[in-house]
């Protein structure tokens, strides 16, 4: 059935059978819009449009006025030039009127056919008949008038239900060969309708009416009937009012509706190819609606009677808020929402934050803020424009508050506290006289009222001073907010609210207050508790005032000799506060005092010597004296009636001083002069702790020993002489030493050192190196020093016996080192500048300029030298150039020639020349080389080279071999 409808939909609007593609799609749409919907889809396409507006009106004139249809070129070009306006189908019209086929197919008809040769044209060659009557004045009238076109003309014949009879089966082949491309094919372009072929179904040239003379049939309007569903159209139907059409022949040529406003405005549409008028340009009001139909020969008119057109949408309505309370925006009301300036009969819908329009309002939930806009919708469905948004909160619970004391909830004559006012939410209308209080009970504080505070959880916090009555009044205040007493943001009345506050205004007695003070003086104690405290209420709380200072629940920590006057005061549980106990003052004192003895002597006492002793304590002793001071009796005694008065010091201490004197006998040890502890007391009656003081008593002589290293010494040697005192000396010098018998000389006296032997000095004897044998003595006398108590010491002396070297101790001490190789003693001894003073230095020292006479000896030599970091030594060797020969001059080897001038050895003789030497230069600088000299430096060390006499500075290296000779030279004392 579908499938059917949309084939029969496609063929009578697009004049073509549809795609099976096409088909399911339309299948679609009707199932979810209809029949009129898939027509108004189809007929709107932009297919369709073109097909009606501009290629059938162009195959209808072809047909009309040239019995053919129109091949491609001619359809394609008119086709784009109408459809951009270039041409018209009036230009169209002419062209074929002036063309030499026109006359043809049309004989007797000229270049300007008139209104009636038209009708009959499209009549005879569209239909294949004359016009009716009423058809043939229908068109006729619509021509000359100039309401239609030469396209709406051409077009409504080709759409007829007698023109789709006639001619449609050959319009849509001809349709279909303009797809598949044959319409080039002659027999495919021929006329769309067949006449005088002799088929039955051709109109002979005498039928139908001619000349324009129409027929006499019957009435074509007897049954014609127009009906229009809705009789109310708004804006948005305008333009696609629907009607139905029922009566029609199936011989109609045309079916035209015409839609009439009260201005005479009209709207036509082809009622045989739509259902659908668009009247959006027609004016509001009754418009009145008629269709006139034609089949080729007879003419109807049917009303359709009248329909309101109203485009004109309502205005939007106003909307406000029913807030009665303090707070704009805020509403308790049942109903919040007030709707003026709405149309009678329109219909009002809402939209509450941004949801969809509804008829109803919602159920409003309390606490939520809502927005609201409406819009009303006229009878004709005409929709207005949204109203103002109106944002309001939906608040209908009771606003509370919870009162409450900052306080401990019990209050004195005239105490204040704060309360506090915890709102639920911001209270409106609350003031300081809200709050009720009993009149004997107490006030609310002028001005205390706070502004409010918003916690973050949106309760609202005012606070309030309240202040006991200043009376006697003892018992429970209700302190309260009554309800109604305010509202919150939408006129709730809030609930109320109190708190109970108790006044007690009755003081305790002030307290008493005793020192407990044991001591010798009164307002000094040691106690633990100082303070006693009577006639105090059991259930009050005291505090103390000390030196004036605030009061607190507890004493301070007493600070040892401080003194400190105190008050107490207690308060009751209501914080009645009572009045000052008398103060009582005392100092405190739990230290123990101390006494220091110290001597005003050395601290050394010899036998019946006295000393004054000093007694000093950290205060005023109670209790102490003489008989307090104990002395061991082998020691000493203090004096008779030499304890002193006291005296104080500045800084508060107390001091005594006493004699003591040291027994009159051989007591040598420390004796200990002490104060007991508990000998004394302080003012606070601590005991004292006690002290002493040790005084050296010292009647013994000091003794001194002299000893010696060593009992016997060599000339130039040396022995460690020692002075040991059985205990220290006092003003030992090295003057004090004397020293008999010559032969030395005895050094410095070095610091004390503490032994095992007792107190010990040194200094070192030097003998001289000349000395001759005998003893040297060393002394001391017994006056020359004391001990430390003052004690004479005793005399002392010690003897050394000085004797002679050996030869080889001799040449040791005077630094000479021994070569084995032939026992001669060699040395170092300075640098001089010629051979000839090299000659004198040795000489002065007692021995012989250096010879070398083996190689062993060479290398002894080059070490002493090379050691000396010197560049060269001289040689006791000379050259005579008379002589041809180089001889040793000095020491054992004086005289004998050891090389010829040349070098070369003589007799065998032993040398050591550097390579090329002896040069025997004539030194140009520091004349002739004729003196032997040995190298030290250069790489050359212990190779010989002749020098000049004045070569140096040449180390001199002395040789001694007679020791015997060396130390007569010296005056050495030899064993």
């Amino acid at each position: 059935m579908d499938q059917q409808f949309i084939i029969e939909l496609y063929n009578r609007i697009l004049f073509r059978e549809p795609t099976q593609g096409e088909i399911d799609a339309a299948v679609i749409v009707l199932g979810e819009s209809g029949e009129n919907a898939l027509e108004e889809s189809l007929s709107s396409s932009d297919e369709a449009v073109t097909l009606e507006t501009v290629v059938l009106p162009i195959i209808g004139l072809y047909q009309a006025f040239l019995v053919r249809t129109p091949d491609v070129a001619g359809l394609r070009f008119w086709s784009e030039a109408i459809s951009a306006g270039e041409k018209s189908f009036a230009d169209l019209i002419d062209t074929f009127t002036n063309s030499s086929e026109f006359p043809v197919v049309n004989p007797g008809i000229g270049t300007d056919p008139t209104s009636d040769e038209i009708v009959n044209l499209f009549y005879s060659n569209i239909l294949g008949r004359a016009p009716d009557n009423a058809g043939f004045a229908f068109w006729k009238a619509a021509l000359d008038s100039g309401s239609i076109d030469a396209g709406f003309f051409a077009r409504s014949f080709l759409a007829s239900n007698e023109s789709d009879s006639t001619v449609g089966a050959a319009l849509r082949t001809y349709l279909a060969d303009l797809v598949d491309g044959v319409i080039n094919d002659p027999e495919n372009r021929d006329s769309l309708l067949v006449v005088n072929d002799g088929g039955g179904d051709d109109v002979e040239d005498d039928e139908g009416p001619v000349g324009g003379n129409p027929d006499s049939t019957a009435d074509e309007g007897d049954d014609l009937a127009l009906s229009l569903p809705d009789d109310l159209i708004n804006a948005g139907e305008s333009k696609s009012v629907k009607f139905d059409l029922d009566g029609l022949d199936s011989d109609l040529q045309s079916a035209v509706v015409t839609f009439t406003d009260q201005n005479g405005a009209t709207v036509e549409v082809d009622g045989l190819r739509t259902s659908v008028a668009d009247i959006s340009a027609l004016s509001d009001g009754e418009i009145t609606v008629s269709v006139r139909v034609f089949d080729g020969f007879n003419a109807a008119i049917a009303s359709g009677g009248t329909i309101v057109l109203d485009k004109t949408p309502p205005i939007a309505p106003t909307l406000t808020v029913s807030d009665t309370g303090p707070v704009q925006g805020v509403t308790n009301a049942a109903s919040p929402i007030v709707l003026t300036d709405n149309e009678s009969d329109a219909s009002v819908e809402y939209s509450v934050n941004d949801g969809v329009f509804s008829a109803t309002l919602p159920t409003f939930v309390d606490g939520t803020e809502y927005t609201v806009v409406a819009r009303q919708t006229d009878q004709a469905g005409n929709v207005s424009a949204n109203s103002d948004a109106v944002t309001f909160i939906y608040d209908t619970s009771a606003p509370t508050v919870a009162v409450s004391d900052n306080g401990d909830g019990l209050l004195k004559a005239g105490e204040e506290t704060t309360l506090t006012f915890t709102f639920s939410e911001t209270p409106y209308g609350f003031e300081a006289s809200d709050i009720v209080v009993p009149a004997v009970a107490g006030e609310i504080v002028a001005d205390s009222l706070s502004a409010p505070t918003t916690n973050s959880d949106g309760t609202v916090v005012y606070t309030a001073v309240f202040r006991a009555a200043a009376d006697t009044y003892d018992a429970a205040a209700t302190i309260s907010v009554a309800d109604a007493a305010y509202t919150d943001r939408a006129g709730n009345d809030g609930t109320g609210g109190s708190v109970n506050v108790d006044v007690d205004a009755v003081a305790p007695i002030a307290p008493t207050l005793t020192v407990s003070d044991t001591g010798p003086v009164q307002g000094v104690t040691n106690a633990a508790s100082p303070i006693v405290l009577t006639d105090n209420e059991s259930d009050a709380s005291v505090e103390y005032s000390v030196n004036d200072g605030v009061f607190s629940a507890t004493l301070p920590t007493f600070v040892d000799g401080t003194e400190y006057t105190v008050v107490a005061r207690q308060t009751d549980q209501a914080g009645n506060v009572s009045a000052n106990s008398d103060a009582v003052t005392f100092i405190y004192d739990t230290s123990a005092p101390t006494v220091a003895v110290s001597d005003n002597g050395d601290g050394l006492l010899k036998a019946g010597e006295e000393t004054t002793l000093t007694f000093t304590f950290s205060e005023t002793p109670y209790g102490f004296e003489a008989s307090d001071i104990v002395v061991p009796a082998v020691a000493g005694e203090i004096v008779a009636d030499s304890l002193s008065a006291p005296t104080t010091n500045s800084d508060g201490t107390v001091v005594y001083t006493a004699v003591f004197r040291a027994a009159a006998d051989t007591y040598d040890a420390a004796a200990t002069i002490s104060v007991a502890d508990a000998a004394y007391t302080d003012r606070a009656g601590n005991d004292g702790t006690g002290g002493s003081v040790n005084v050296d008593v010292d009647a013994a002589a000091p003794l001194l020993t002299i000893a010696a290293a060593n009992d016997v010494i060599t000339a130039g040697g040396q022995t460690v002489i020692s002075f040991i005192f059985n205990e220290s000396p006092v003003d030992f010098a090295r003057e004090d030493i004397t020293v008999t018998d010559g032969r030395g000389s005895l050094g410095a006296l070095s610091e004390v050192m503490q032994t095992a032997d007792g107190f010990v000095y040194t200094a070192t004897f030097t003998a001289d190196d000349t000395a001759q044998r005998g003893d040297v003595r060393f002394g001391v006398i017994g006056s020359a020093y004391t001990d430390q108590a003052g004690n004479a010491g005793n005399s002392a002396s010690a003897a050394v016996t000085v004797s002679a070297r050996t030869l080889e101790q001799i040449m040791s001490d005077d630094g000479y080192l021994k070569f084995d190789g032939n026992g001669h003693y060699y040395k170092a001894l300075n640098t001089v500048s010629s051979f000839q003073d090299a000659l004198s230095a040795a000489s002065s020292a007692g021995a012989a300029l250096v010879t070398v006479t083996a190689d062993g000896e060479n290398d002894f030599v080059k070490d002493i030298l090379v050691s000396s970091q010197n560049a060269f030594a001289w040689l006791a060797g000379k050259q005579n150039p008379n002589e041809g020969a180089w001889k040793w001059v000095d020491g054992l080897e004086s005289g004998k020639q050891f090389a010829k001038s040349d070098g070369v050895s003589k007799n065998d003789s032993y040398t050591k020349w550097d390579d090329g030497e002896p040069s025997n230069g004539v030194g140009t600088e520091y004349g002739p080389e004729n003196y032997l000299g040995m190298w030290g430096d250069y790489g050359k060390a212990g190779l010989w080279n002749d020098f000049s006499n004045t070569y140096g500075p040449g180390l001199v290296i002395a040789e001694v071999d007679n020791l015997q000779a060396y130390a007569n030279f010296h005056g050495y004392d030899v064993i």
